[in-house]
């Protein structure tokens, strides 16, 4: 039988390295593609990372349950706005 708390580590882990790996891909000078897909990956990891661990395992009842919901997509939504802001200020600075 699987661990379900070792599983969550693996998980947060790896998201964590994505996220990280992102980052870097953003702030090499080199290859413009690499920094797409570094905020694609900053995007991934974030939103995964959100999901897959904010939410607690063990809830009990159903109110507490929309209560968690609710929170998580107000961080998600908090995290593409800021996304988007940042992207939006970055984006004249990568221009030629």
């Amino acid at each position: 039988m699987v661990n379900i708390e070792r599983l969550r580590t693996i998980l947060e882990e790896s998201l964590i390295l994505i996220g990280v790996l992102g980052i870097i891909f953003v702030f090499q000078p080199i290859y413009i593609a690499l920094y797409s897909l570094g905020w694609y990956m900053i995007l991934f990891a974030t939103l995964a990372y959100v999901v897959f661990t904010i939410v607690p395992a063990d809830i009990g009842s159903g109110k507490k349950l929309v209560v968690e919901y609710f929170k998580v997509l107000l961080i998600i939504l908090i995290v593409v706005v800021v996304f988007i802001l940042f992207s939006v200020y970055i984006a004249p600075h990568m221009v030629y």
